[in-house]
């Protein structure tokens, strides 16, 4: 019941739209609104998955976390810009651009 009101006010008071891919309903004033226990349940054993498959990797598995941050900053970059229609600033650009050198060290450093 609790849910229903807070649905309502929500519906009143912002434009909620659902995100594709996300786990939760988004509505344009940034409120998060929670999703059914199934898309929380398949993110979370998703999210397990992908942490298994870190300790597969020969490498270190810090250095491929480190990579995919480095992917994971960007590619939220460019869904800000191409699902929720916000442009970037040059703030953002700057802040991907840090990760990604970031993200360039660790990975390409030699190794002895």
């Amino acid at each position: 019941m609790a849910l229903d009101a807070t649905m309502e006010r929500f519906r009143k008071n912002c434009e909620v739209r659902e995100m594709k891919s996300s786990v939760s309903l988004t509505c344009a004033c940034g409120a998060l609104v929670p999703a059914s226990e199934e898309a929380i349940l398949t993110a979370a054993a998703s999210l397990a998955l992908f942490a298994w498959l870190l300790t597969l990797h020969p490498d270190a598995s810090g250095r491929i976390y480190a990579a995919y941050g480095g992917v994971y900053v960007s590619v939220a970059l460019v869904w800000l810009w191409a699902v929720d229609g916000v442009r970037p600033t040059l703030w953002d650009v700057a802040g991907v651009g840090l990760c990604l050198a970031g993200m360039a060290v660790i990975m390409l450093a030699p190794r002895s």
